[in-house]
């Protein structure tokens, strides 16, 4: 198999040739340090194939990044069992020394304070990142003597990236929150109450270009116990804006929300049942959020809508407890409906 880089519609591309038809078209593309020998483990480059006569280019769906190695593997064994053993080869990409630009812009959660059953974090970048090497440049370490906590994270193939490669969704690993399974009763909790934590992106962590982090960042989070009760949206606070203005709808929460689903499971409509155009903040910490309408509004009633899919940082749903007791009836799911709170502007 002979392995060079070469262009396809005006784009840099992997050639690959000296293999059979059915051998190319099962070709994958990995970045190299995530290979263990010549098994490729986890995920592969995103992109695609184009069959070019006896030659087959790989297209990645977002650009190679400079000074990494890449192993190709074309595995013809999935189409054709008589298929000789992986081809595999490493080709390296040429490192263009560029200055440090990319930065991590904040970790969700903002508050301080992590329950004890904490589900998830959101890494926002400021520029778009590499995929596959996530898990080799982040780690959780405890905040007073800087141990690193081991198989804190669920490995996820793919990584959980937004469609810019901006923001990346980091789960602790669920087995060992849910009480009753192995990895649980084994290990524990991945947090602990009381011991404090620090999450470092590591300054290696390359960008879609290959260059490193302009800085290591260090975000420190105390432990308390745990949540485990449902959204409830009855207990919040809402505080109505006057009429005829385009002051904010503000909506206090009784507890810190999950930051990107707020973004997208509050809503507002009139009482015609359309929806109400307008621009959505989300306030400090997570625990309020503020609506500010394109046009002024009207002495009516309006609802406010909340998907039932909206969670906290335990993963508790309007719905659904996460880890929920099953002798407890209270922690039933409910139905999935949508909840509705209403409200007239002064």
């Amino acid at each position: 198999m002979i392995v060079e880089w070469a262009r396809h519609g005006g784009e840099d591309c992997l050639r690959v040739t000296g293999l059979p038809a059915t051998t190319l078209r099962a070709l994958r593309v990995y970045p190299s340090e995530s290979v263990d020998g010549e098994i490729a483990p986890i995920q592969s480059v995103s992109g695609r194939l184009v069959i070019e006569d006896d030659a087959v280019c790989f297209v990645p769906r977002f650009p190679f990044v400079d000074g990494t190695s890449y192993t190709v593997i074309a595995d013809g064994t999935a189409n054709d069992s008589t298929s000789d053993a992986p081809a595999v080869a490493t080709i390296a990409r040429p490192r263009v020394e560029r200055p440090s630009a990319t930065s991590v812009v904040e970790i969700y959660p903002t508050a301080p304070t992590l329950p004890r059953n904490q589900l998830k974090l959101y890494v926002e970048f400021s520029d778009p990142m590499s995929e596959g090497v996530a898990t080799q440049h982040i780690t959780i370490r405890r905040a007073d003597g800087g141990e690193p906590l081991p198989h804190t994270f669920f490995p996820l193939d793919p990584e959980l990236w937004d469609r810019d490669r901006g923001r990346l969704t980091v789960l602790f690993d669920p087995a060992r929150i849910k009480r009753g399974l192995i990895a649980h009763r084994r290990q524990g909790y991945p947090l602990r109450v009381g011991e404090p934590i620090e999450v470092v992106i590591d300054r290696a962590f390359p960008d879609a270009e290959g260059r490193p982090l302009v800085r290591t960042f260090v975000k420190r989070y105390d432990v308390d116990r745990d949540v485990r009760e449902r959204v409830d949206p009855g207990r919040w606070k809402l505080e109505p804006p006057a009429t005829g203005t385009t002051d904010p709808l503000r909506v206090e929460f009784d507890r810190p929300l999950d930051h990107a689903l707020v973004q997208r499971c509050l809503s507002i409509i009139d009482g015609d049942q359309h929806h109400v155009g307008g621009h959505a903040f989300i306030g400090v910490e997570e625990r309020s959020w503020e609506f500010v309408p394109k046009a002024p509004w009207h002495h009516a009633s309006y609802t406010l809508v909340v998907d039932p899919i909206l969670e906290d940082l335990a993963g508790n749903s309007v719905t659904r407890v996460f880890d929920r007791d099953l002798a407890e009836p209270a922690d039933s799911p409910t139905e999935t409906q949508p909840v509705t709170i209403e409200f007239r502007p002064s």
